[in-house]
């Protein structure tokens, strides 16, 4: 019992305590600097990442991130690393986003808790809902937007875990143009939204390394319940199946082939924020987050890792994607296309912990990430 409690104790107050990161900013024209400061620790490694950027939208952005890993007292070597990771980015048009993340294993892996915690004020552009949006509908919209989604698993055998959760989206203040494609549409939650449901959840996870996967499978299905009896304001479902496998072709020589395949389900009264969106800095990169959203989603992505020399490597991959407001809208002639190459440099050898920047290119556009740990 003593265990079990210094177990979840030490969880809650560690997520509300500890500002560690990562850290990826869509559309980033320029990496002014950053520097990465390790602090060792009798239960733990911590690495820290002052963040200077600039991008034409946000002007310059000052933030700092990092990543602390850890595990338990007394877990044994075949229990995998915990990190909790998180960043906070301030620019000087007063826009704010903190969201850390966390997957933390408890001795012998016997539970998982995992999930997000954030709050973001920051400008969007939005072109609309569907696969086939206008260009000229593009502008400029805000919302702030609270974050709370986090699950528990329990191992059931092996590998293999079922899970509850309770996820809590709040977004509120939504500025936009008053003859705008948002104005004029009025999408589901143009005004604002509470999405809060019930997660329901399996997971099958025989991963080397969170952070930076070199072999095993992941295997997660989230379905989610949304509903006013959960304290929402819109009754939907959600359902996002993520397979991931990871294959070291040539083990001697440090390369790992990465797979992802994607799908997002939407059905009933779901707001605009919450339909599937393609772009960002783990899927489909290259496009701008969201520019492309509807009730299905789905994407698959192939990513090769190599190391150069050193601390150096770098990966290349390739994403194809498309969204539809029903699965029998999916087409093979309507899927995007993006890829792009990055940097890696390894900042950590024992815990396999890389710096990426990453340059991605979809719909004629080329956008930079940066961020501590692999997309996927």
């Amino acid at each position: 019992m003593k265990s079990k409690f210094s177990f979840f104790t030490y969880t809650f107050f560690t997520l509300l305590l500890q500002v560690t990161s990562m850290v990826s900013v869509s559309g980033i024209t320029m990496l002014d600097s950053a520097k990465v400061t390790t602090i060792k620790e009798k239960t733990g490694k911590s690495f820290f990442i002052p963040i200077v950027l600039f991008s034409p939208e946000e002007s310059l952005i000052l933030g700092a991130g990092g990543v602390r890993l850890f595990k338990f007292k007394n877990s044994d070597s075949l229990t995998r690393q915990s990190n909790l990771q998180g960043s906070v980015l301030y620019t000087l048009n007063h826009q704010f986003v903190t969201e850390p993340t966390y997957f933390i294993f408890s001795n012998k892996e016997k539970y998982i808790i995992k999930g997000i915690i954030g709050f973001s004020r920051f400008p969007y552009y939005y072109w609309g809902v569907g696969n086939n949006i206008l260009n000229k509908n593009k502008e400029l919209i805000s919302y702030d937007i609270i974050k709370f989604d986090n699950s528990i698993y329990r191992k059931i055998k092996g590998k293999l875990y079922a899970g509850l959760g309770y996820r809590y989206y709040n977004m509120f203040n939504v500025t936009s143009p008053n003859s705008g494609i948002l104005e004029t549409t009025r999408v589901m939650g143009y005004k604002g939204s509470v999405a809060a449901g019930i997660d329901i959840a399996l997971l099958y996870d025989t991963r080397d390394n969170v952070l930076n996967s070199t072999k095993g499978w992941y295997l997660s299905v989230i379905n989610t319940v949304h509903g006013r009896a959960f304290g929402g304001n819109f009754n939907f479902n959600k359902l996002v199946i993520d397979v991931r496998k990871f294959i070291s072709p040539f083990p001697h020589r440090k390369q790992t082939l990465a797979i992802q395949t994607f799908i997002q389900c939407n059905t009933g009264n779901s707001p605009f924020n919450e339909l599937g969106l393609i772009g960002g800095p783990m899927i489909m990169r290259g496009y701008y987050l969201g520019k492309y959203r509807d009730n299905i989603l789905a994407a698959m992505q192939v990513e090769y890792r190599i190391k150069i020399i050193g601390r150096f490597g770098m990966a290349t991959f390739l994403s194809t994607g498309e969204v539809a407001g029903q699965v029998n809208n999916l087409r093979v002639p309507s899927l995007r296309v993006a890829y792009g190459a990055g940097l890696r440099i390894k900042v950590s050898n024992k815990d396999n912990l890389n710096l990426r920047l990453d340059y991605g290119l979809g719909n004629g556009a080329g956008l930079i990430y940066f961020a501590v740990a692999e997309s996927f």
